[in-house]
């Protein structure tokens, strides 16, 4: 692949996520707004609105802890059906069909953003083979998302199913993935004299997203992590994208900039000044 598919790819990549991401923000927001208007007449008639039920108090509570977030990593049945009643359904799923473009968008995003030759040791070091496993992963999270909206459809009891208890191990795993993919951006990036900068930054958010991730898969509260070190990461991505766009070649290595930096000579003294008089 040339650099100028490389850069187009880039440019596309960018302009779908953009689309994307802004067609699930706005899924999310009517959702949101739903389920504050659900909750706000409930309490009006004196039904029963917990904190746990009220996302918009749930939100001011945890901060990051955004509705997808919590539908991909449910901490119970009760959490499911209160971020998931009938009216929102169809909602939910238009949501998952825009994350197929968003998974398709970050894929293209990920290989134009590989340099042509980077020497890898392993295959979890090997970008586009990350990128791809993290997409299939997130397929199939999707996919169990389905399937948990059809059982509500059909009033099954969900707890202790395959699908409320496989859902967060599938969706923390996913996380893990894209996390080691992104780290697999960094590693290279980390190569070059110009991006290394960037990959620094880039390993740090990969490192702190995968033990979120690894605690997560164990039961351990970290959505708002998640999505943090998900925001941060992805603005850097963008940083690089836009670099790339820009013309921004990979240009010196590391290895080879220290090898060309004259070595000092041990048996060289330095010049003392002399002292007056």
């Amino acid at each position: 692949m040339s650099e100028n598919v490389r850069r187009a790819l880039a440019a596309a990549s960018l302009v779908l996520l953009v689309i994307a991401a802004r067609q699930l923000k706005n899924v999310e927001k009517s959702i949101q707004d739903f389920l504050t208007a659900n909750a706000a007449r409930s309490a009006q008639i004196g039904g029963r609105s917990s904190l746990d039920q009220d996302p918009k108090k749930m939100q001011q509570k945890h901060g990051l802890d955004n509705l997808t977030m919590q539908l991909e990593l449910p901490r119970s049945e009760a959490e499911v059906r209160a971020l998931a009643p009938l009216a929102t359904r169809p909602l939910w799923r238009s949501s998952l069909r825009w994350d197929f473009l968003f998974i398709l968008s970050y894929v293209a995003l990920f290989v134009s953003l590989s340099f042509p030759g980077a020497e890898r040791t392993t295959m979890w070091e090997s970008l586009i083979h990350c990128a791809v496993v993290a997409a299939v992963a997130d397929c199939v999270e999707n996919y169990t998302v389905f399937k948990l909206l059809e059982s509500l459809d059909q009033g099954d009891v969900l707890r202790n199913t395959h699908t409320l208890i496989g859902l967060p191990i599938i969706s923390a795993v996913k996380w893990l993935l894209v996390f080691l993919a992104i780290r697999a951006v960094s590693i290279q990036f980390e190569k070059y004299v110009t991006w290394r900068g960037l990959g620094v930054w880039l390993r740090a958010a990969a490192t702190a997203g995968s033990w979120t991730a690894i605690l997560t898969l164990l039961g351990l509260p970290g959505r708002p992590v998640l999505s943090l070190m998900t925001l941060i990461s992805g603005a850097l991505l963008i940083v690089a994208a836009a670099m790339r766009i820009g013309g921004v070649v990979p240009g010196t290595t590391v290895e080879d900039a220290d090898r060309e930096r004259p070595e000092p000579d041990p048996f060289s003294q330095p010049v003392l000044p002399s002292s007056p008089g």
